[in-house]
């Protein structure tokens, strides 16, 4: 990987937030305004960056079997931090529904909002589709096992499985058709889907950025402690953890880089809107959110470049 290039992604991101913090003090993130971003963001720009990706690259054998690989690493990868983050936490003393929210914030990250126009960045039209194979198994999980999990509930209903549906999973099955059947949907649209893809990164590091000087506004008040908690473990803790699993296993270069990239990202978006969503903790999440969202600046390349003198 070219360091150069990741260190001047970063700072790009860094100010995308700027910006966004700014614009902040200029407009105030109203549920609207929010409401709005969140929208383009997941169902216009995401799709369509995810899209161009499948559009620009030639599947073969190799390809399939490299997505097989990361969908199944990241179902397990999640899954089992899920665990390791509730375990954790039952044995330090927090109470059940604390360590709940406490092992769902550890795990859940932004594999696609940063991660998707990040790899993009760094690796191409592969890149991006990589990102989007892993971010499908992490959404899979958080709107089935990670919902339920916050709850304390085993039951899965058919609105579970509603929530799954999600226009980012729709554009990772629709790109998978397109190019296993080898289907050309043409010059515009290939145009089409690379011009509104361009449109994810800022715009997701632009809201992020205002929902950070938001949350600053509001003064929320949350133990630090607690909140470090979390923060270490999805930031440096799992990534480290997948890291060393990644060294065992037989994937390509360019694939384990990604998966690294994406392991370490910051706290999902959704994640207050969960808590909140189920009566947990929303404030944890927020607070998760604006942290996490900072200290990845200067996580994300320590781990990328352990990753390069371990991979």
């Amino acid at each position: 990987m070219d360091y150069t290039i990741l260190i001047f992604t970063i700072l790009k991101l860094a100010v995308l937030i700027g910006i966004g913090m700014w614009l902040a003090n200029k407009i105030a993130l109203t549920k609207d305004i929010k409401g709005f971003l969140i929208f383009v963001i997941i169902n216009i720009a995401l799709p369509a960056i995810i899209l161009s990706g499948f559009f620009k690259v030639d599947i073969d054998n190799n390809l399939l079997h490299q997505i097989v690989i990361i969908f199944i690493f990241s179902l397990c990868f999640n899954i089992l931090a899920l665990l390791a983050g509730w375990g954790f936490s039952k044995s330090i003393g927090l109470g059940a529904l604390k360590a709940r929210e406490t092992a769902f914030l550890s795990t859940f990250g932004n594999s696609g909002p940063i991660g998707i126009p990040l790899c993009a960045s760094l690796f191409g039209a592969k890149g991006a589709v990589y990102a989007a194979v892993f971010d499908a198994g992490m959404s899979l999980l958080l709107w089935t096992v990670g919902t339920l999990f916050v709850q304390g509930k085993t039951t899965v209903t058919a609105k579970t499985f509603k929530s799954m549906i999600s226009a980012p999973n729709i554009a990772v099955t629709i790109g998978l058709i397109f190019t296993f059947f080898k289907i050309d949907p043409g010059f515009f649209v290939k145009d089409i889907t690379s011009s509104v893809g361009a449109m994810a990164s800022p715009l997701a590091m632009i809201y992020i950025g205002m929902l950070v000087m938001t949350i600053i506004k509001e003064k929320r008040k949350v133990s630090a402690k607690l909140v470090a908690i979390p923060v270490s473990f999805k930031l440096v803790i799992f990534p480290v953890i997948g890291l060393l699993a990644l060294t065992l296993l037989p994937i390509a270069a360019d694939v384990e880089q990604v998966l690294l990239i994406e392991m370490a990202m910051p706290a999902v978006t959704a994640a207050s809107l969960i808590l909140a969503l189920y009566n947990a903790d929303e404030n944890y999440g927020v607070m998760h959110t604006l942290v996490s969202n900072l200290i990845v600046l200067v996580s994300l390349p320590v781990i990328v470049l352990l990753g390069g003198m371990l991979l």
